[in-house]
């Protein structure tokens, strides 16, 4: 364990309006990079299209929406008894992923099961990072309230920005606090962005922690399943290092 890089006990989210943007690869990402100093459980709750087993390859055998099966009305401190059936090791990581079907319609879980559900994982994971979609906005804004920190990932284009300006207000209605929240931004464009990174901040009042360049350089990766963070030539390298630092600086606090 690196003494210097520790935190314990957190939860985190990723969360974005716009699908494309590259949330659940960031998502894997951040799980490779953290799992180098602490333990991670990852929560895919992008249920409208849930990636993180393809992009480890893995096929769980049980995934969330049967861990509550037998626990109608039930809402105490999951044990690790209950979770461990659910959880899948990422072989050779210190990763295991808590994975989810595909769903179309109604949400799974209702809002009291993932309370129970986050801070149960909580209590035996250093860091629970959270890949999750608009398939609810109310359940987005929960999972922005259950985290320590919140990170609101989108491009530099029109779409993604005004998708996300809707999802902060929403945030503002419910009353739930975003000072906690950075945005991250995928620069799509080769030669210049489309929004500078102060225009992103004054249009979603939330500040941007990193842009990420070479965005279209993600797919690669994905189709060959290699890392961003580990292969020292990717072009994301060093701006993802740049951001594992100070999410580890802002996670301590």
């Amino acid at each position: 364990m690196n003494s210097e890089k520790y935190i314990s006990h957190t939860v985190m989210s990723l969360i974005s309006a716009k699908g494309g943007v590259g949330t659940s690869t960031l998502t894997k990402e951040l799980a490779i990079a953290f799992s180098k100093d602490v333990s991670v459980c990852l929560v895919d709750m992008a249920l409208s299209c849930p990636a993180q087993e393809t992009l480890f390859r893995i096929l769980p055998t049980r995934t969330m929406e049967y861990l509550f099966k037998h626990k109608t009305g039930d809402l105490s401190p999951l044990s690790w008894q209950d979770l461990e059936p659910y959880l899948t090791p990422v072989p050779g990581r210190n990763i295991h992923l808590l994975s989810a079907k595909q769903v179309k319609g109604a949400y799974p879980l209702p809002l009291n099961r993932i309370i129970q559900l986050i801070s149960s994982l909580k209590a035996y994971f250093d860091l629970v990072l959270i890949d999750t979609d608009m398939a609810s906005t109310d359940v987005s804004a929960k999972l922005v309230e259950l985290s320590d920190r919140a990170l609101l990932v989108t491009d530099d284009t029109e779409c993604s920005i005004k998708n996300n300006q809707r999802f902060r207000r929403l945030l503002t209605q419910k009353q739930i606090s975003y000072d906690h929240m950075h945005v991250i931004a995928n620069q799509i464009r080769k030669e210049s962005q489309m929004y500078s990174d102060q225009e992103i901040e004054a249009l979603l009042h939330i500040p941007v922690l990193v842009t990420l360049p070479y965005y279209d350089q993600v797919w690669k990766y994905n189709n060959s399943y290699l890392s961003l963070y580990e292969d020292p030539v990717s072009p994301l390298q060093p701006s993802l290092s740049s951001l594992v630092d100070r999410l580890f600086k802002l996670l301590e606090k």
